[in-house]
């Protein structure tokens, strides 16, 4: 497909449908508004690149920098109307291929000259205007009588979980369509031509591409810029990445032969199987995709957080007891080098209570981000789930006595829980506070008179009563290489996944505290 960006562009991938969308090729183009909060921002600023430097070191700040360059064309949606041409049959008899549409686009590139949308948002024409029915053009133009009518839906997904305000909907469409002919006789701000047909839909594969270099093959969900800095670049010593779903196309960019095969599908069709499924898409699809994983007997490397909803976990949990599916979930705390200095320097006996104070600032979130939807539930699911995990780690997965959790006046978040082995945790999360450097924690681990602090993940210090212990600093990478080298060499081999116990606990701790805070409101 093509996409506007500093120019007209070929070579993207080509949108595909799910249920209840449908194929449109686009013959005009009105955008109506410019989405500018539905992605993190991040200043350009010589300053922050030598702190990042000095805090990641300079091949991860180089990853960073040409990770973000890669998504600015991503970061550009908008809100358009528009009109085009089906290729594909709807759920309506009426909506044939070849019929004759006008649309709203929430959420999309500048101008695209496909796009898969959902029924709701279209409306049969009798015919497109004349002026505009051009195969391989498309018309740019601009039509602003339907964005304060739209505003609430500009950067809807249907991954959000918000429902589509119908009526509102179509109110703006017959008005787009009253206006249609007006529209089409006026001088477009530009015509795009696109010289070769778009894709029209075809069978889909029976079966995965198999690896070429002798290791376990690979499947991955949602290419974001975490799975580019930090997932991909680690586990390419024992897997072979030979598939990227994907459901934006401009996070892809353009494709070239010989690399992995993509799909812009959020979900696994049927004849996929691979080793090794690594997931990282939204949140709410995790756990879906993991149980996928594990009732085929293949090997799932999840993204924090594992489930979102109690109604996930069920199904994941009978689908690994039953079978010889694994799952490993990427919690990166777990194989920092300091957890056994922690033990060491705390004494801490084998299941024996360590308990946790934690601070954590979150750089806050623009308004539109997915992390903001329905579907994402509260930050305690998104990061939260981070610390919590790590306490129920340091602690053997002792069982959670007393969960509580609220919002305070300030917006804050707090999270209390106690175990049966006697140890404690608060949690305090806050995006008040400066985002120069991006997330920063301080943590706290007790037991008796002796503490241990960690300070955003990298400095140590642990001391007596009597006085200090020791000092010692990490690298912030260090976690995140460790996981993944030790997760994908343990797929690799064929070792057994994260257990039973540890993925219950922490993940009904997790879910308990997130129902708690949202009932808190």
């Amino acid at each position: 497909m093509r996409i506007l960006g500093r120019r007209w562009e070929a070579g993207y991938p080509d949108v595909q449908t799910h249920p209840g969308q449908l194929l449109v090729e686009v013959r005009a183009w009105f955008p109506l508004l410019e989405i500018d909060d539905a992605f993190l921002q991040v200043p350009k600023s010589l300053r922050r690149v030598v702190a990042y430097t000095r805090n990641l070191g300079i091949r991860q700040t180089l990853r960073k920098i040409h990770s973000r360059r890669s998504e600015s064309l991503r970061d550009r949606k908008v809100l358009a109307c528009g009109v085009g041409r089906l290729l594909q049959a709807g759920s309506d008899p009426a909506l044939e291929p070849g019929t004759a549409v006008a649309f709203v686009a929430p959420r999309r590139p500048p101008c695209v000259d496909l796009a898969a949308l959902d029924e709701r948002l279209l409306k049969k024409l009798d015919a497109v205007p004349a002026a505009l029915d051009r195969p391989g053009f498309v018309h740019l133009g601009h039509w602003d009588r339907g964005a304060d009518e739209l505003r609430e839906i500009a950067a809807w997904s249907r991954w959000s979980g918000v429902q589509l305000d119908e009526e509102r909907i179509r109110r703006t469409l017959d008005m787009f369509c009253d206006e249609l002919p007006r529209l089409a006789t006026r001088e477009p701000e530009r015509i795009l031509h696109s010289p070769e047909p778009p894709p029209r839909p075809g069978a889909a594969p029976t079966r995965p591409p198999a690896p070429t270099r002798g290791r376990k093959s690979a499947v991955l969900f949602g290419y974001g810029h975490y799975a580019k800095n930090c997932l991909l670049p680690h586990v390419g010593r024992h897997l072979d990445l030979v598939c990227i779903h994907e459901l934006d196309p401009t996070q892809i960019g353009r494709t070239e032969a010989g690399g992995p095969i993509v799909r812009t599908s959020g979900w696994p069709e049927p004849w996929e199987d691979y080793d090794a499924w690594l997931v990282a898409g939204y949140h709410h699809t995790h756990a879906p995709i993991a149980t996928e994983a594990a009732l085929k007997g293949r090997a799932a490397l999840v993204e924090k957080p594992l489930v979102t909803e109690r109604a996930q976990l069920g199904p994941l949990l009978d689908a690994l007891s039953g079978g010889t599916g694994r799952v490993f979930v990427g919690f990166h705390r777990r194989f920092s080098p300091l957890n056994e200095q922690i033990r060491r320097d705390l004494q801490v006996k084998p299941g024996g209570p360590v308990s946790c104070r934690a601070v954590v600032y979150e750089i806050p979130i623009p308004a539109n981000h997915w992390y903001c939807w329905p579907t994402s539930r509260s930050r305690v699911i998104s990061n939260g789930c981070h610390w919590i995990d790590h306490f129920l780690f340091v602690n053997d997965w002792s069982e959670p006595t007393r969960i509580d959790a609220r919002y305070l006046g300030n917006g804050d978040m707090v999270v209390l829980i106690d175990l049966a082995n006697g140890a404690s945790l608060s949690l305090t999360l806050t995006d008040e506070g400066s985002p120069f450097l991006g997330l920063r924690d301080h943590v706290e681990f007790t037991v008796g008179d002796r503490v241990a602090r960690i300070s955003d993940s990298r400095r140590y210090q642990s001391e007596t009563a009597a006085g200090p212990l020791r000092r010692r600093r990490v690298g912030t990478m260090e976690p995140y290489e460790a996981m993944y080298a030790t997760l994908s060499r343990k797929i690799a081999l064929g070792e057994p996944g994260d257990s039973l116990e540890s993925i219950r606990v922490s993940c009904e701790a997790t879910l308990t505290a997130d129902e708690l805070l949202l009932g808190s409101r």
